[in-house]
């Protein structure tokens, strides 16, 4: 089987894709050069290789990353999806479930100058719908799975497994949380590492507070 485009349609991942995302948007005034410059530079921070885990990161690189994240999201809802692509797959690769889902959006409706692909969406999809994720991936990775002919449902399932097996969260140091405020569904993706380092950090001012001396109130 070649990686054409399997017959699926799912109209659904147009609304399922749209959560709002409260976060700070790029520059007004930044142009195209200074977006890419600016780019480069996060970039550069994880040139190692693909996989990108949170052990080797300190708090400030993954502030750095998280509002990357939150940069992403807001151009992914503004259309601005060529912008948005590249940031995106590079988050997606990091494990955030949010970013593979857009990631799996884009290839499905070959947006932002991507070629045409549901066997990549399937893929991103597949790794974003495990674990703590949002009901919306889950249901919809669901329904578009129940779609393929069963003569190519082995190929697909092999293809879906190594992007989990690569790109999912609890492989990449990453722990999911979903909450609810209302009638608003949220899902947090941050480093185990992060935890990790605050509680260093806070046993480090504890025992700097025993040795010189009570913290006063004031």
């Amino acid at each position: 089987m070649t990686r054409r485009d399997l017959r699926i349609g799912c109209l659904a991942f147009v609304s399922c894709l749209l959560v709002a995302v409260s976060a700070e948007d790029l520059p007004k005034n930044m142009t195209p050069e200074e977006a890419q410059k600016a780019y480069r530079y996060i970039e550069e921070l994880f040139v190692e290789g693909e996989r990108i885990e949170g052990d080797d990161m300190d708090l400030l690189e993954m502030d750095r990353v998280y509002a990357w994240k939150d940069r992403a999201a807001r151009n992914f809802k503004s259309g601005q999806y060529e912008k948005a692509f590249p940031q995106l797959l590079m988050l997606a690769r990091m494990g955030f479930k949010d970013s593979q889902a857009r990631v799996a959006y884009i290839y499905l409706h070959g947006l932002g100058g991507q070629q045409k692909s549901n066997m990549q969406a399937l893929g991103w999809l597949g790794v974003a719908s495990t674990g703590e994720t949002r009901p919306a991936y889950r249901n919809l990775f669901n329904q578009m799975m129940a779609q393929i002919p069963e003569a190519q449902l082995a190929v697909v399932d092999e293809q879906v497994q190594k992007y989990r097996d690569k790109y999912g969260a609890e492989h990449m140091g990453i722990y999911c949380d979903r909450s609810r405020t209302g009638h608003i569904s949220k899902l947090l993706c941050r480093y185990n590492a992060e935890m990790d380092q605050h509680q260093v950090r806070f046993m480090m001012l504890q025992a700097s507070s025993t040795r010189d001396g009570p913290t006063l109130p004031w």
